[in-house]
């Protein structure tokens, strides 16, 4: 019994309210015109994106050791790294990459880690490890923000990449202070070091140039040599003579017929960069946190134009991988299909109820999708992407469907005799009840 009188109580303060909001002259008008208000400030307010945000909690280990090749990073960093990691509390996976000179680990972690904990955990486990290069710098450990790409910027030129690196770090400055939140840069030369060895002294030594390139391998190599200590002590012993500088593959001495010959006396080694062609950097424009995709890509085409007037001669900049379009274009399908889907049933009410009744439905639509989007961003922290857009389509007709409803059932109870005042009471009345069950199971079902 007290449940019948709840509802009973609460369906008459619903027509309580219903009633006054009708016999008042002022009160649906200014709701409806704060409603659009706080509409439009939240539509302000509401980031875009392309995607929904990414929640997985990543932490991201960088350690570089400058020269080693990939073999021995993966050897002596990246193994010794994983082994130590493979312990941490509320790890989901573990995922490596190893390149010359660079080693990547990544610590996937549950959805309900503690971030920081985690991150203390990490850092701890790392500065344990004994057994790693001497020459490396400090690890780099930071947890993995969400980044999404906006577009990318393709920057070529007809001179060298020493022309280049200053333009794209300057473009790089520059895009920051307009409000790009993350900018990563591709395509920095890769270098390699060059062992150039004359015909004419080739020849002399008697030698052949595979002959030689085999010496120098022996030379410059880091060997495993075994391990010393037991139990939980036990230490990695190797020798370390690969050589990565023009100084230390000059001072070789390689036994070629029986003759020691210093390597710095018979070729010329220089570092240079791999030659691959027309030199180009891509710089990645990047969306981090609560950045807006939209107002970031409004910021590059301002800076387009105002920097390729002033380029150099024989330097291009192409704009690629523009993501940030998809979800232009999908904000652009949900405003044709809300203007026509308007039209179409302003049309349909026309012809079928009275002019004034189809205007009052067509004022309704907009006004719903004006509140429903200030809830959206004030209480669910909505962004607009993707999903959110497919809903927003859904919604609009919805919406819809649902003003024709109440305004057809207002008219019906006109045509039946009522005046307008009552009529409109006594439509909202008795649909208020099918339209909240019909919108409820629908967001239920989806």
């Amino acid at each position: 019994m007290a449940g019948s009188e709840n509802d009973t109580v609460s369906a008459r303060a619903g027509s309580s309210l219903i009633e006054q909001f009708t016999r008042h002259r002022m009160a649906a008008n200014l709701l409806m015109i704060m409603m659009l208000l706080v509409g439009a400030w939240g539509l302000r307010h509401i980031h875009t994106q392309l995607n929904p945000p990414q929640t997985q909690p990543e932490v991201e280990v960088v350690v570089l050791w400058p020269g080693a090749s990939a073999e021995d990073v993966e050897a002596r960093v990246t193994v010794p790294i994983e082994q130590s990691l493979r312990a941490t509390p509320d790890m989901r996976e573990l995922h490596s990459r190893s390149v010359p000179g660079r080693a990547y680990i990544w610590v996937e972690l549950s959805f309900d880690a503690d971030r920081a904990a985690s991150l203390d955990l990490v850092k701890q486990a790392v500065a344990n490890i004994r057994n790693l290069p001497t020459d490396i710098e400090p690890p780099q450990i930071r947890l993995q923000r969400e980044n999404e790409l906006v577009a990318s910027v393709l920057v070529t030129g007809s001179g060298g990449l020493d022309e280049l690196i200053p333009l794209a770090r300057e473009f790089e400055r520059d895009l920051l202070a307009r409000g790009i939140t993350e900018i990563q840069i591709d395509g920095l030369p890769e270098q390699q070091l060059r062992i150039m060895v004359d015909g004419r002294r080739l020849v002399e030594s008697g030698e052949s140039l595979g002959d030689l390139a085999l010496e120098i391998r022996r030379l410059s190599a880091d060997v495993p040599a075994g391990t010393v200590g037991r139990a939980q002590g036990p230490r990695a012993l190797r020798s370390l003579d690969q050589q990565r500088s023009v100084r230390g593959f000059e001072g070789l001495y390689l036994n070629l017929g029986g003759d020691l010959v210093r390597l710095g006396d018979l070729a010329d080694i220089e570092i240079a960069s791999r030659d691959d062609g027309r030199p180009a950097i891509e710089l990645y424009l990047l969306r981090t946190g609560d950045g807006d995709a939209l107002q970031m890509a409004h910021a590059m085409n301002a800076w387009l134009e105002d920097v390729r007037p002033n380029l150099p001669a024989g330097v291009e900049i192409h704009v690629m991988k523009e993501v940030w379009s998809w979800i232009s274009e999908q904000l652009s399908v949900l405003v044709e299909n809300g203007i026509s889907g308007l039209v179409l049933v302003i049309g349909v009410l026309l012809v079928f109820l009275s002019g004034r009744v189809a205007g009052w439905v067509a004022v309704g639509i907009p006004v719903s999708f004006a509140l429903a989007l200030a809830i959206y961003w004030g209480v669910f922290d909505g962004r607009i992407q993707i999903l959110s857009l497919i809903a927003f389509i859904m919604a609009l007709g919805i919406v819809v469907d649902d003003a024709i409803v109440v305004g057809e059932d207002a008219v019906s109870h006109f045509e039946d005799g009522m005046d307008a005042e009552s009529a409109a009471i006594a439509g909202a009345k008795r649909m208020f009840v099918p339209v909240m069950t019909a919108s409820l199971t629908t967001l239920a079902a989806f």
